[in-house]
């Protein structure tokens, strides 16, 4: 008897759960949509300010994604950063160039298409050497940004 009722309890605590789960993600679901619905309601001006707020925001993601390649991928980078404590300390120059580079591409690319909506692609290749160079030297330029 007491096994029907732990049985009865787990199984009820799992349809809770469920239905929890279900009302979380139908009202996040909904809100989204009205935000969505909002936003279609407003003046042009704003979508554009938008834009450009996701615009910047990527911009600064790329950077990130770039110092934290150095951090990765570079033996002297500083041991109290958290994601040393599960990855083994990688010293790889090359990976840490090439990653860079892509990265150097996509912020003088991103950044072309802010100031111009024309792709030149000298810029492209600028942004991939500056890119490369950054990711060769590593920390060395990477230890004078302080936040």
């Amino acid at each position: 008897m007491t096994f029907d009722v732990l049985r009865a309890r787990t199984t009820l605590r799992r349809l809770v759960g469920a239905a929890i789960t279900l009302l979380f993600f139908s009202a996040l679901f909904g809100c989204v949509f009205l935000v969505a619905a909002f936003l279609n309601l407003l003046p042009d001006a704003f979508h554009a300010s938008l834009a450009k707020i996701g615009e910047t925001a990527l911009l600064v993601w790329l950077l990130g994604a770039a110092y934290g390649t150095v951090i990765a991928l570079d033996r002297s980078a500083p041991e109290f950063i958290a994601v040393r404590s599960w990855l083994k300390p990688v010293h790889s120059p090359r990976w840490r160039a090439v990653i860079c580079s892509l990265l150097g591409t996509a912020v003088a690319g991103l950044i072309a298409h802010m100031v111009s909506p024309v792709f030149d692609w000298p810029w492209m290749l600028l942004g991939t050497v500056i890119g490369f160079m950054f990711g060769w030297f590593g920390w060395r330029w990477a230890r004078h940004i302080d936040f």
